[in-house]
């Protein structure tokens, strides 16, 4: 495993705790309805649902991430089985 896979896995994380503390956990406490009285959505709503592709995407990265590194680690322990 790549010492690479490990910084970009940690600093994709911290990115999404530091980002989720900061906006979307603050505008979700702020969002009681998604609908309003008047029948039209919440402003607040409407920002977590515009940006919540980026959260996808980190969280996704993440991921791919993982995998890297468990395709990584498993190549590399199918080669030194390998060895006679």
């Amino acid at each position: 495993m790549t010492a690479t896979a490990v910084w970009l896995n940690l600093g994709v994380q911290l990115v999404t705790h530091a980002s989720t503390a900061a906006f979307w956990a603050r505008w979700q406490a702020n969002t009681h309805f998604a609908k309003l009285g008047d029948g039209t959505l919440d402003p607040m709503y409407s920002r977590i649902i515009a940006t919540h592709w980026l959260r996808a995407v980190l969280i996704t990265l993440n991921g791919l991430v993982v995998l890297w590194m468990m395709v990584e680690h498993l190549s590399t322990r199918n080669r030194i089985m390998a060895l006679p």
